[in-house]
């Protein structure tokens, strides 16, 4: 059997694994990055593609945000409607990217590949996790031309996914978090005229919620999640339920359903899972590290921040085992720091409630008025902390707004949603007639 050796051995070259590969190359250190599609241009096809601000500062250090940019990825902010109007934030810029997976995967492979210090190993299947003295100490795996090879490493780094096989082979297991009790479908489309272009669209319909995400090459990706149990009904005929779904959403983008450019693509189940910690020698990142409902779509730019924080913890500990597990401790503690209040929030709303007395008075605060706005756009773009959003301050501030003592109820955001929606009303309303009879492209 051929052996390899390796500071870092990856498994798993999407977005986490691919990030951390050219964070670990730049660092100096020799990374195996393994992949098991044997082909370069694979994607995740099952995603809505969105990179929350939050991430954006890592995108640019990686280098790929003129990338994204020359490749027709847009710079999107986010319009929120809720039953108090719509939400915007006129007083800060949280815009993040919106690019397909189909562009985006094969970009961000090419640049770790291209990496010094990082052998990207396409076609390579792991089928064992090895250890040494109690350690995680390399994977064994089937190359695309059948043959075994053990790839020996002084961290392994599972970035394979929220199903990840490397948890699996190591007995690592992941704790639920809230019964996640939406399903979900989506598909694109082209010519989608939206209420506020350049701006990522998400309709809280209490319990139902529809989104519009522009795309790069004039696509955008229209979605509508809704409690689970409708899913036997709605899958009877998932095309013409998932054009009827959108008949009854407030002011949404106009379309056509036959400008739709793909098939409709669902998700029933998807858990919120956390990752336990790691064994001695092991750590994880993206899905696999953390897993949560795809409604907010902060999966891809978690996945690109994560993979920083593991490298920029661990790169410089390998002077001995025991540096590393610090290392990887420290790791572990930022994710729990950064990312366990948004993952708890997140994974709460997704068992399909309306919803509750905080979220009533923040919301309809927010669209009142433009400081209440600026904080939920900032929390929904996963720039601030969560406490921020629920801090006494904020919430006072909230109180007062909805008191008509600290905002306006007649503020320029109140009076814009109002002119929308005269607009679009004295222009046709709402979409353009959806039949169920629809032809399917």
């Amino acid at each position: 059997m051929a052996e390899a050796r390796y500071d870092v051995a990856i498994v798993g070259g999407s977005l986490a694994g691919s990030a951390a590969a050219t964070f670990f190359g730049r660092a100096g250190l020799k990374v195996a990055l393994l992949e098991r599609h044997p082909d370069r241009s694979a994607y995740k096809r099952l995603c809505t593609t969105v990179i929350q601000a939050s991430a954006v500062p890592t995108v640019r250090r990686l280098g790929l945000d003129g990338p994204i940019e020359e490749a027709g990825g847009l710079r999107t902010g986010l319009a929120l409607w809720t039953r108090w109007g719509w939400v915007r934030d006129t007083l800060g810029d949280g815009r993040g990217y919106d690019i397909r997976r189909e562009k985006l995967d094969p970009m961000i492979r090419e640049l770790a590949a291209a990496t010094p210090g990082v052998d990207y190993l396409p076609g390579r299947t792991v089928r064992s996790v090895l250890r040494e003295g109690g350690r995680v100490a390399g994977v064994g795996v089937d190359t695309a031309e059948g043959d075994s090879q053990e790839i020996r490493a002084r961290l392994v780094v599972g970035a394979d996914g929220r199903s990840s096989e490397v948890a699996k082979l190591a007995g690592v297991g992941a704790r639920t978090v809230r019964h996640h009790g939406r399903a979900g479908y989506y598909a694109y489309f082209r010519n989608v005229e939206m209420p506020y272009p350049g701006n990522a669209h998400l309709w809280m319909l209490e319990p139902d919620v529809a989104f519009a995400f522009p795309h790069d090459d004039g696509y955008t990706i229209l979605a509508i999640m809704f409690p689970k149990d409708q899913a036997p009904a709605f899958k009877h005929d998932v095309q013409a339920n998932f054009l009827a779904k959108f008949q009854g959403v407030p002011d949404f983008p106009r379309f056509d359903p036959a400008d739709q450019a793909s098939k409709v693509l669902g998700l029933v189940d998807y858990a919120n899972l956390w990752r336990h910690r790691p064994p001695p020698g092991l750590a994880f990142a993206g899905d696999a590290a953390v897993a949560s409902d795809p409604l907010f779509g902060v999966g891809c730019g978690w996945a690109l921040q994560e993979a920083e924080w593991l490298a920029d913890a661990t790169a410089s500990a390998f002077g001995s085992d025991r540096e590393i597990d610090e290392g990887v401790g420290r790791y572990c503690s930022t994710l729990r720091s950064q990312l366990a209040g948004h993952f708890f929030l997140i994974s709460d709303y997704s068992t399909g409630r309306a919803f509750n007395p905080v979220e009533k008075l923040t919301f309809s605060a927010a669209a009142r008025d433009a400081r209440a706005a600026h904080l939920v756009a900032e929390f929904g773009a996963r720039t601030i902390p969560a406490r921020r959003l629920l801090a006494p301050g904020a919430l006072a501030h909230a109180v007062r707004v909805n008191l008509g003592r600290g905002g306006r109820s007649g503020s320029a955001a109140a009076r814009e949603n109002r002119a929308l929606l005269r607009r679009r009303a004295e222009t046709g309303g709402l979409p353009r007639p959806v039949v169920a009879e629809a032809t399917k492209p």
